[in-house]
């Protein structure tokens, strides 16, 4: 089982060229859109912060049974696959990260604009 987990604004689209070539090579994939972001909705009551996303990314996979999976995540979704393979080691047999953000001392000034919340509203 791969999942495939996008950056900040973005959504599962960026992943389209990679979902057929996975699953022609055998591989269960799933690619959701995070919440708030794509086509998903966007409550009030939720965090939108890499910690919340590792969670939910957590809470998804126990809805659909998954107790081992292969992370892909590219940009902040390299850091929110970091997070749940920090939280949840025993769940992640692999983890390819892809331009991974948020690592580090740096942050670039994009990354941290986006996630801004009023900002980020208006740039994505």
């Amino acid at each position: 089982m791969v999942l495939l987990i996008h950056g900040l604004a973005d959504s599962l689209l960026s992943w389209y060229c990679n979902i057929d070539a996975l699953a022609d090579a055998g591989f269960r994939v799933i690619a959701p859109d995070l919440p708030g972001s794509g086509d998903s909705d966007k409550p009030d009551h939720l965090e939108y912060d890499s910690y919340s996303a590792a969670e939910f990314i957590y809470d998804f996979s126990q809805e659909l049974g998954i107790s081992k999976l292969s992370l892909v995540g590219n940009s902040s979704g390299g850091l929110i696959s970091g997070l749940f393979a920090l939280e949840h080691p025993e769940m992640v047999s692999n983890m390819t990260l892809v331009a991974p953000g948020g690592f580090g001392r740096r942050v670039s000034w994009l990354l941290r604009a986006i996630s801004i919340p009023v900002l980020g509203d208006l740039l994505y």
